[in-house]
């Protein structure tokens, strides 16, 4: 039985709490649970219609503010409607069922996102009335609306009470805020200095900001103590830790050498840490703010990060795994127990699932009072959310509607102010690159397409081997495709291809046919695509891992364990090519189709080594170079050199090899021939490449950020 049957809106306070109230009903719902993104989305539409601000509701507003696209362009996306149209289904399929006599009906009217609210009422015996009754307050509430949008819309109208404001307003990245115990200083790490490194700014109140750190290696994650008086921040100088300096600018020192994420103890006396030990994965540490040798406080524990201290100072919240293999989770660790006790899990991710939440990393932000601010993600999108801390675990999680995409949250405790957060919201946006070697210095934007990836696990870009055309996988269109585009005339062509997301692609010489993955089932199969004929062809259903497509288009590369072969595209039959130490990553035949480049980590596991070997039934190899994370090797189009990315002088720099053109034997030490030692267009997480003639196609990626603050309810 409802519980409300009988009542009228009136019975239930202000038309807006009552609105407020049946938003939350719908999105509680089963039409809308399994949905944070749509939640969101028609939370804001909700508050906006009843705020009568039309101006937040535009197109592409709701593109930048909910699903982070600030470039969307609703002339080639329709990501929006899209949504808003699944909105309105969801919510008819909500009143079609048993909540038909709900006293408030929520609709979004097709071609328009404002919302229309109106009252139902449910006296039992007057059904002969209803649907009157409903006509004509429907009419008076949307005469009513349009009316009060067109009177808003010139004059001003009080916003609500919980409405986040931008204080950073820089094109690049500025995140990870920190602030003071009583709000009068405030810190962040920033690209906008005028080296475009990431260094330390600090903020006082009635005073304009300024660069604490001067350093050509990023500095990030600041912290400073409750007094104001010293910051604490990663570094990766020579010496890469956890530095500290004063306020002022004095008195830089190393604090903990290889650290991560510090944070302030509230009493100032202690920072706590993630670093590595002995067995080579990351845990929780703390150490004496004015220096010392560092302690060690979990043992049970792997992998962990963002160490978040409790109120009175005797515990740390951090995420990690159990060391049994398990996934991230929130735990609990004493800061200085009599004797070694464990950490314990609070069960955030286990809660989440049951609430049907975004899962993924949760992340502690900020413990305060008795309860824990934390986030977590789904996809590329952060939901920031809270719960009460309990001695066995956590309460209920609810989430925190007014920081959409925040990161980095932190409490502000100004004096006789109102509890404040502040917070980040970040983004990546990833494009592809062409440097010209014939022209040095001269890089150009060779792609616009918010669906790219960064990364060793993002897009790989293909070149055909006169580089006039560039393929690469997009998920534009909301499914992955190809895009192969003339460089030339700039005219993109999307093939309708139903590639696998992790698809390699090759070009030809000409750019004329394409090599793809494509799933159906279980079956994995090697497809050659004809632009000219629009025609598919099945080359193979046996090749394991697909490195590379000779350039004379005769020839696949494959590789199943540490075997590498060849398939011809006009017969299936595997013919035997090298067999390795250990497995394979990024093969690629040179350009005569005698040599072949691959890389292999060694057997410690701690460098990954590169390599090129002639396919002359030798078993010679040529040692390239090494590198910690990640390499790949790419021949230039005569085959006498090789480009790669590496870190050997601190930042993902492209690097040139050159080789003798008979051994293969390199000739000197690499050059490098393109410097990336911003923090954007940066080859975050591995970068990639593709080699044509006289260029060279990367995925580059930039970061971008700025700090809100939000006074929170009362």
């Amino acid at each position: 039985m409802n519980r409300n049957a009988g009542l009228s809106v009136r019975d239930e306070g202000t038309f807006a709490d009552a609105v407020e109230r049946q938003v939350e009903k719908i999105i509680a719902s089963k039409c809308f649970r399994s949905s944070p993104r749509r939640q969101l989305l028609l939370r804001r539409i909700v508050t906006e219609s009843l705020a009568g601000r039309t101006e937040g509701l535009k197109e592409i507003v709701l593109a930048r503010d909910v699903f982070g696209r600030p470039e969307y362009d609703p002339r080639h996306n329709t990501l929006v409607r899209v949504e808003v149209n699944a909105i309105r289904h969801k919510i008819a399929e909500y009143y079609a069922g048993p909540n038909r006599d709900d006293l408030i009906r929520i609709e979004i009217p097709p071609g328009h996102y404002v919302a229309v609210f109106s009252p139902l009422h449910k006296a039992a015996g007057r059904r002969i009335w209803r649907e009157a009754w409903f006509i004509a307050i429907a009419c008076v509430v949307v005469i009513f609306s349009v009316l009060a949008i067109l009177v808003l819309e010139l004059r001003s109208h009080p916003a609500p009470a919980v409405v986040p404001v931008q204080i950073t307003f820089d094109t690049g990245w500025t995140s990870q805020p920190a602030v003071s115990w009583d709000g009068s200083v405030m810190i962040y790490a920033s690209d906008r200095g005028p080296t475009g490194n990431t260094e330390i700014w600090i903020q006082e109140s009635g005073k304009a900001p300024h660069q604490l750190t001067h350093d050509a290696a990023h500095d990030i994650t600041p912290d400073i103590s409750p007094d104001g008086k010293q910051v604490v921040f990663r570094s990766w100088r020579k010496e890469e830790g956890i530095w500290s300096i004063s306020s002022r600018g004095e008195n830089l020192k190393l604090l903990a050498k290889g650290g991560y994420n510090p944070r302030f103890s509230p009493d100032g006396k202690w920072v706590a840490f993630s670093g590595m030990a002995t067995d080579d994965t990351g845990h929780l540490f703390i150490v004496a703010s004015t220096g010392g040798m560092p302690e060690r406080l979990d043992y049970d524990t792997e992998e962990t990060e963002f160490p978040v201290w409790s109120p009175d100072g005797t515990e740390l919240m951090f995420t990690g795994k159990g060391n049994k293999g398990a996934n991230y989770d929130l735990w609990r660790v004493k800061v200085h127990p009599t004797h070694r006790e464990p950490a314990r899990p609070v069960g955030v991710r286990a809660q989440l699932r049951a609430q049907n939440l975004p899962q993924a990393l949760p992340w502690g932000q900020e413990w305060t009072g008795n309860r824990i601010l934390f986030v977590a993600h789904e996809n590329d999108t952060a939901f920031l959310f809270q719960a009460a801390v309990k001695s066995s675990g956590i309460g209920d999680i609810k989430p925190v509607p007014y920081a959409i995409g925040a990161v980095w949250a932190r409490m502000v405790r100004t004096p006789r102010q109102p509890l404040s957060l502040l917070f980040a919201t970040e983004r990546r946006q990833t494009n592809i690159w062409g440097y010209y070697l014939g022209s040095p210095g001269q890089s150009k934007q060779l792609t616009r397409d918010n669906s790219l990836q960064p990364g060793w696990d993002g897009t790989w870009p293909a070149l055909s081997s006169d580089g006039n055309y560039l393929a690469f996988i997009t998920g534009r269109s909301g499914s992955p495709d190809i895009c192969v585009k003339d460089l030339r005339t700039g005219m993109e062509q999307l093939l309708a291809a139903v590639p696998t997301s992790t698809s390699p692609v090759f070009l030809d010489r000409d750019g004329q046919r394409v090599v793809f993955e494509r799933k159906q089932g279980p079956v994995v199969s090697v497809v050659i695509r004809d632009l000219r004929e629009n025609r598919d062809r099945v080359i193979t259903t046996d090749c394991p891992v697909l490195h590379d497509w000779s350039s004379d288009g005769k020839l696949l590369l494959c590789s199943e364990g540490t075997d590498l072969f060849e398939i011809r595209v006009d017969q299936w039959r595997r013919l035997p090519l090298l067999h390795l130490p250990r497995n394979p990553e990024r093969a690629r035949f040179s350009p005569d189709v005698g040599w072949v480049s691959y890389v292999n980590t060694t057997s410690e596991g701690q460098a990954i080594v590169g390599y090129l070997a002639p396919l002359d039934g030798s078993n010679r190899t040529v040692k390239i170079d090494q590198e910690v994370y990640t390499l790949s090797l790419h021949w230039s189009a005569d085959g006498n050199s090789i480009y790669y990315w590496s870190v050997r002088d601190g930042f993902r720099c492209l690097y040139m090899q050159r080789l003798d053109a008979r051994t293969k034997v390199p000739i000197g030490a690499p050059v490098a021939v393109l410097h990336r030692h911003a923090s954007q267009h940066y080859p975050w997480s591995g970068g990639t490449l593709a080699t044509g003639s006289g260029l060279v196609a990367m995925t580059l990626t930039d970061e971008l950020a700025n700090i809100w603050k939000v006074d929170l309810p009362r």
